[in-house]
Order: structure tokens, then sequence, then C-alpha cells
């Protein structure tokens, strides 16, 4: 058991970084010593082509991927949720209907071409991840003013824009060469993709490593690192013996009893990342009048089964906490919600009143891939304790995303989601018809629906969170999803590594800037 963990570090600890960066120019950083050395990542999720490209998905999991090779206008920075980046300034409308960009000068694609709000407005227009459905309801235009200024109109006053833009929520400010990009076509673009982040692609294998090597160009610094490689490593035992064996630098997702193997070795160290990460169960089938998830009492039974502590003592080391409310109480506009008591006693009553003996009830438990086959497995079991029999089908992460967002998944689901933002970008997301994942069809809950609508128009703060209040307690009194854990991301650091760049970004997962990392001398 894990009895102490590395103290997150307070965004004051960075503050004098902060500071230096805001003063970096271009001219410092062409004066600064050049990148050497190398850094493997071992990377917990597949590695698909498509994951290079900014416009296909958009979920915090392939931005780590991205932010490699790609910047954005504004995206979180050390200490700051909003960071100035492609952008050196932005400023909203009074009345909501407009945002305005001004975009920093002289700024460098990998190829050579200047970064322009052509580009940004080409990047948008193609944009088709993470709710790109209501990036396409809302924007009404993206006029290019000049070279350096870009206008985001839309056709409706949106509090939220700058949330969903250019936080981690999305993907859709990171620009690419619209030139280039037309030049090679989106094949072109997969095989050699060009960007205008901290580090130029150089090689990638699907299903083995993306290698990328420090752009001496970047507007920001020149990057301390020379080479990254990230290695895609899918099983968390095999992370960790990568690391143990000094093959990799870095095991990305470690939980369970491999969080008391590393901890216990004093060569490495353990970075918990906590961004308001929210694991929970979703009824895809709640709908239908055939499903035994259609009764209240059979959801409220399958929440009153799940003993969330032991899953946190097992997997996380006691360092998640349980849920009442699938979106923290930490975000804007996150509701407190007490998380239902472990009662399988009661579970079963409910069973029982609903008509279902023990054995009736027969389900698939899709199970979040990658690292979440403990969780899964326990899940399983406590549902299996109270009468429920769960076949645990376990897919491979690009079909699982697919059949999700496709809506082809049935029975129950296990999710973990760490879209940041606030209550609203997380609604969107996962509940309100037509986001991403979201399992609700268009017009099953009008007020839920028009409640939704009107908060995004509400520019009164007040008003937005009374309103996306009386959401959330419509989502928890009616049992739509089961809340189950708040959990961090455990990531493992070697000892080779003198700043990980882990923990820098407020409510962010993984490693960023990819320019902050260093190596020991």
């Amino acid at each position: 058991m894990i009895t102490k963990v590395f103290k997150k570090r307070g965004f004051f600890s960075v503050l004098g970084t902060v500071t230096l960066l805001i003063l970096t120019t271009p001219i410092l950083a062409m004066a600064a010593a050049a990148p050497k050395g190398e850094v493997v990542i071992g990377y917990y999720s597949p590695l698909t082509t498509d994951m290079l490209d900014p416009a296909t998905y958009g979920i915090t999991t392939f931005t780590m991927i991205l932010s490699t090779i790609h910047d954005a206008l504004v995206k979180g920075m050390p200490g700051e949720t909003f960071g100035k980046n492609l952008a050196t300034s932005w400023k909203g409308s009074k009345d909501g209907m407009m945002y305005e960009f001004k975009l920093r000068k002289g700024v460098k694609f990998h190829n050579g071409d200047t970064v322009t709000a052509a580009d940004v407005k080409f990047s948008f227009d193609r944009y088709k991840g993470q709710s790109a459905a209501l990036f396409k309801k809302k924007v009404r235009e993206v006029e290019v003013v000049d070279d350096y200024t870009v206008r985001f109109h839309f056709t409706s006053p949106w509090s939220d824009f700058l949330t969903f833009y250019g936080s981690q929520a999305s993907a859709a400010a990171y620009v690419i060469p619209k030139k280039y990009f037309e030049q090679v076509g989106e094949m072109g673009f997969f095989r050699n993709p060009v960007g205008a982040g901290p580090y130029k692609f150089v090689e990638f294998k699907p299903g083995e490593r993306l290698v990328v090597e420090a752009f001496e160009g970047y507007w920001r610094k020149v990057p301390s690192v020379k080479r990254i490689i990230i290695r895609e490593i899918t099983q968390e035992a095999s992370r960790v013996a990568a690391l143990k064996a000094n093959e990799t630098d870095y095991a990305i997702m470690i939980s369970g009893s491999l969080l008391d193997d590393v901890y216990k070795d004093q060569r490495f160290k353990i970075f918990p990342c906590y961004a308001g990460n929210s694991f929970f169960m979703d009824f895809f089938d709640r709908r239908d009048p055939k499903s035994p998830f259609h009764d209240y009492r059979v959801r409220k039974a399958v929440s009153l089964a799940m003993d969330r502590k032991t899953i946190s003592d097992a997997v996380w080391h006691g360092l998640a906490k349980p849920m009442g409310n699938v979106i923290d109480a930490g975000f804007m506009y996150g509701l407190p919600a007490k998380p239902d008591p472990y009662d399988p006693e009661q579970a079963r009553r409910l069973l029982k009143e609903a008509g279902y003996p023990p054995g009736s009830i027969k389900v698939d438990l899709n199970r979040y891939p990658s690292f979440m086959k403990a969780t899964g497995e326990m899940v399983a079991g406590y549902l299996q304790a109270v009468g429920i029999d769960a076949n645990i089908v376990a897919l491979e992460k690009a079909a699982f995303l697919q059949k999700w967002s496709s809506r082809q998944l049935k029975g129950l689901g296990t999710w973990i989601t760490g879209v940041p933002g606030n209550a609203a970008t997380r609604l969107e997301t996962f509940v309100v018809p037509g986001g991403t994942y979201s399992s609700m069809p268009k017009g099953a809950e009008p007020e839920f629906e028009e409640l939704y609508e009107k908060q995004a128009v509400e520019l009164d703060t007040e008003k937005r969170k009374e309103m996306l209040y009386k959401m959330q307690k419509m989502m928890i009194e009616g049992m739509w999803q089961v809340p189950l854990l708040e959990f961090p991301s455990c990531h493992a650091v070697g000892p080779r590594i003198k700043e990980p760049a882990l923990e820098l970004i407020p409510l962010w997962n993984y490693i960023g800037p990819y320019d902050e990392i260093q190596l020991k001398p």
C-alpha cells in the first residue's frame, strides 16, 4: 500500500519559469544551447496515424501525442488554463457574438511557412473531433481580417466559446499549414505531418512508435531534449518492466499493484496528476423499455452495488475519491453531491422489487480499454454479487471509441474522462444529444435540452450556474449514469529526468508542454 506520494506541485513553484517564458523571444531561443539527448516515453494507448492530425479526435488521450508536433492559438500552459501560444491576445464582444484573436507574428511551421490567420480558419473548418457538432452549430463564420487577425462570429451568444476552443476540451485551436495540406492531401499529411509545435516529425510506425526531433525555430524556446520517442506499450506490466530495465524514461498511466512496485524502487518518482478525472458507468439501453436498465430501481441497484472505497484502495491506493456526480465539484459549475453508499443488501432488494431475481439480468459490460482491466473486473464482481451477470467486453481502444461515438454499444459501459473545461463541456460530451459520447437521443429529455441551450447563451454567470446545477440534479436523481471515482492519472518517471513536465498545466493529465522536459546533466 502506498503510504505517501509526491506532493502535487503548486503553481507558485513554477512562477519563475512562467515569468521567463513570457519574456522569451525567438532571438533568445536562437541563443539557447542546442538540444541534446533522447527521452523515451512508454505510452498506454494504441498509436494510430490519425492521432497526428489535430482535426481527428480532440480528446486528451490523443492531444498528448499531437501536441509534440502541433501548436494552438490558445492552450494550457504552466500555471495557466488559457495560455498565449500562437495568439498573443484575444477578446470577446460584449454581446457574446464574436471573439477576435491576434496572432503572434513571424511564427514558422516546420516547413518554413509562416503561420497566418488563413491557416487558423482552414484548420478550424476541417476540424471533426470532440465537440465538432457544437462548433458547427454555434460558429456562423470564421473571418480572416488580415494575416494576423481572425474573428469567430457566432449564431447566438456563446459564453463558453473560449472554454471549448482554447482549453483541453477540444483540439479545435490547433493549427496546421493550409498550403502544405492542400499540396499533399490528407494521406500525405498523415505520412508526413507538419506543425508549428516544439518538435518536428521524424518517423511514425503505427502500433509501435512515434519519433520527433526538436524544432530549433520554435517560437517559445529551443527544446532542451533533442529527440523524443513515444513507444506504444499498452500493457501496464510491460510499461513498468520497460521503465525498470531503463528502456524508457516514463511509464504513462499505471495503477494497482504496479504503483506499489514502482514506488518501492527509489530510482523512480510517481506523479499523480489530478485533472478532475471521472470514472463512471453508463447505461446504453436506459431508453429501451425492454431493457432492465429502463427501470430506475435497477440503475440505483447498480450504484449501490459498487464499493467505491475498495476500488480506490485496490487500483489507486486510496488516491481516488468517491463521487456522487460525474462532474467533479471542483469544476466550474460542478454540483457537489454525496456518493451512494456501498449497500449490496439494498441493491438486491431493489432488483427483487423490480422483478429481477438473481441471474435474470445478463448484460455486456463494455470495459474502457488500456489500463482499466482491474477496475472492469471489480465492477463485474460487484454486479455478480447482487445477482447481475456481467460479461466483460474488452475492445481495442479505437474500436471502443468508434462504437461508443456511433451509439453501437449495448448494455453497460465503464468510462473514464479527463475532458477539461467546466460542467458544460462535460455535459456536451457525455450527456447532451449529439455529444461525441452521449447515448441520449434528441428529444428524450426536452427540459434538459432546453436548459442546456439557454445556459449556453446566458452571459450572467449566476444564472448559468443555476441552470447547470438543475441539469446535474436531474441526472443524479434520475441515475442517468453511475458516478464512481475522481481519480489521478499516475505516471512513473525514471532517474535520468530532471524536469518531467508533469503537473505544470492546470487540469492536464499528461506531459506538457514538451519543451519543458529536461534531462539531468
